[in-house]
């Protein structure tokens, strides 16, 4: 049986359609958008910042079998300015929406934070998997994969 994505991951695929699956530690790439309307980036206080997406899947051990439980879309803003944020369900549905109509930038005149990019990947993806004591007392554990890191203008 083939699993479909939930709404968000498609339309987020449906955006950054020529990306290749990213792995930790490799060079990380974003990519250029510039959206229609300029108050996400002015609610951000910026003039562009950057956007990293996971995908964060809880999994239960019970008697020797692993179970899955949840699976879940992560999204974290990161500006010069501060440590990165994680959005809320609310504000990276909006996000996600804005993107379908965002227009792509091939080749960017700015300079974005990618030089950071990398090492604030593997730190995030870190967090995301961190386990509370609650979840190790549940024998709860986390897997995070990368999905997508973009520069909004």
């Amino acid at each position: 049986m083939e699993h479909s994505p939930p709404w968000g991951l498609r339309a987020l695929g449906a955006v950054v359609v020529d990306a290749e699956p990213p792995q930790f530690g490799a060079a990380c790439v974003a990519g250029y958008f510039r959206l229609k309307s300029k108050s996400t980036l002015e609610a951000h206080g910026a003039e562009q910042f950057c956007v990293m997406f996971f995908l964060r899947q809880t999994v239960r051990q019970e008697l020797g079998q692993a179970s899955e439980e949840q699976l879940s879309l992560r999204a974290f803003a990161i500006t010069d300015a501060e440590r990165p944020k994680e959005l809320s369900s609310q504000d990276c549905s909006k996000l996600i929406r804005e993107l379908i109509d965002a227009s792509r930038i091939r080749e960017p005149s700015i300079v974005p934070p990618e030089r950071d990019l990398v090492r604030l990947e593997a730190e995030l993806a870190a967090e995301l998997r961190q386990p509370t004591d609650a979840d190790i007392q549940a024998q709860i554990r986390h897997v995070v994969w990368p999905v997508a890191a973009i520069v909004l203008v």
